[in-house]
């Protein structure tokens, strides 16, 4: 994998809560905004923004599988901003509420977006 999607990736992942804004990414990283949204598509099958969408949802799943915390916060350490929207979203990706998802609705353990690694295993 080219080695700046791979900066970007790590970046995502350790700050889901950040704006996100392609332009100044691509310039950290040195390309254009265009060129860094078709290289990272290439490469991940997905947008940037799409990526981090799906990453938050995935970190928020395993956190309610795995924490006891309520919702909410889940919600916003996953990046989410308004509780109505993150359910919205929750259920629209894996088919249920964050609060049946966590009583252990029948929904495998999900995998990392885009590049269907699995959670690793604490």
């Amino acid at each position: 994998m080219d080695h700046r999607v791979q900066q970007i990736l790590s970046w995502l992942e350790r700050n889901p809560r950040a704006p996100l804004r392609v332009q100044p990414l691509a310039a950290w990283v040195g390309l254009s905004p265009s060129r860094l949204s078709h290289l990272f598509r290439a490469q991940t099958h997905t947008s940037v923004r799409d990526y981090l969408h799906q990453h938050r949802l995935h970190a928020a799943a395993h956190a309610l599988r795995h924490s006891h915390e309520r919702i909410s916060t889940i919600a916003f350490e996953a990046g989410f901003n308004d509780a109505s929207n993150f359910t919205h979203a929750f259920k629209k990706r894996y088919g249920m509420s964050p609060r049946e998802y966590r009583r252990g609705g029948a929904v495998a353990e999900p995998t990392s977006p885009a590049i269907g690694l699995t959670e690793p295993t604490k």
